[in-house]
């Protein structure tokens, strides 16, 4: 059960850190968006 959580929580961390990067760079998002 402890793993479980450390993985939802890095996971979390995760999104947290590309929400991050897609504020401070929106260029990069829309270019996403195209591929």
């Amino acid at each position: 059960m402890h793993g479980a959580i450390e993985a939802v929580v890095s996971r979390e961390r995760d999104l947290t850190d590309v929400l991050d990067r897609i504020e401070k760079n929106p260029h990069r998002r829309t270019a996403r968006r195209d591929v």
